[in-house]
């Protein structure tokens, strides 16, 4: 479909706004409409009808008949006033007691009742436990910004780790620690080349080789990279595809760890190891589906 086709299609149902404020008079028409109806039930038919009224159960050509229901006309309709009354009750109560869902993010503020911001006294420590389980302090317990802080941090670790359970304590006071330049990049800031950083490193990590695995290869240099790379795409060697997309993008990790742009793990592979064009495409598609942070660079 084109854009101008698209242009002129008829708009059936217009999004909602983004901020949810028309959440609460969405939710209230059902009870409103279910209390009508039940009014309507009682007040006019109910007052008003007379004789009985007859609930036919056989189709006009069926061969079996079923014997027709009869009831008081009125008391039917009491009856179905009051049943569309109680479901007014249970669909308002709904209403008013259902809190909103939200997915966790970083623009989502603080809740009214914290007066600041719940900063956890040793962020690294805390990455660390999520990690691999283990002790780290969060501060005073009782804070009400605490689990979104700690949330905040877990929806930073790799997939194949939060998968998994974990066993750790969490303590009130800090403890003394090792410097962890592991943890210390899941608690880079965002948009750093730290944040991006972990991002790739989290993208390699799998079940077999975890993210500290990861960042240990990231930090040894191959001095016969290039070399291979080239014979693999003249045909002298035999390479693994996927095994050398996920050098290229040890590489690009390794640049980033460096405090440097990742562009020159994917131009080594793109012009320095002079690839034939079949190969070199082959090579950075592998390198595409490996590592998803890399894709801006590789279609620039």
């Amino acid at each position: 479909m084109t854009a101008a086709a698209s242009d002129r299609l008829p708009v059936l149902l217009s999004p909602g706004p983004a901020d949810g404020a028309g959440t609460f008079g969405g939710r209230a028409g059902a009870p409103v409409t279910y209390l009508v109806f039940g009014l309507l039930d009682i007040l006019v038919f109910g007052l008003h009808a007379k004789g009985d009224v007859s609930f036919s159960f056989t189709p006009e050509f069926a061969k079996v008949s079923v014997p027709n229901l009869t009831l008081a006309a009125a008391a039917t309709c009491y009856v179905c006033g009051a049943v569309t009354l109680a479901l007014a009750a249970a669909r308002l109560l709904d209403v008013l007691v259902a809190s909103r869902a939200e997915h966790w993010s970083e623009e989502l503020v603080e809740p009214e009742l914290a007066a600041e911001a719940c900063v956890l006294p040793d962020r690294p420590a805390v990455a660390r436990a999520l990690l691999g389980g283990g002790v780290a302090a969060l501060g005073e317990l009782s804070r009400s910004g605490l689990p979104r802080a700690v949330a905040m941090l877990e929806r930073r670790m790799p997939a194949c780790v939060a998968a998994r359970p974990r066993q750790g304590v969490w303590l009130v006071e800090a403890t003394a620690r090792a410097h962890d330049p592991v943890a210390e990049l899941a608690t880079a800031p965002l948009g750093s080349r730290g944040a991006r950083a972990w991002q790739l490193a989290c993208e390699l990590a799998s079940d077999q080789r975890g993210v500290d695995a990861v960042i240990a290869a990231a930090g040894r240099d191959d001095a016969t990279w290039l070399g291979t790379l080239n014979a693999w795409g003249r045909g002298r060697v035999d390479r693994d595809l996927e095994t050398l997309a996920d050098g290229v993008a040890l590489r690009a990790l390794a640049g980033l760890l460096a405090d440097r742009e990742p562009a020159r793990a994917i131009a080594e592979a793109r012009w320095h190891a002079l690839l034939p064009r079949v190969r070199r495409d082959e090579l950075l598609a592998a390198v595409a589906r490996r590592a998803p942070t890399l894709r801006g660079i590789l279609h620039a």
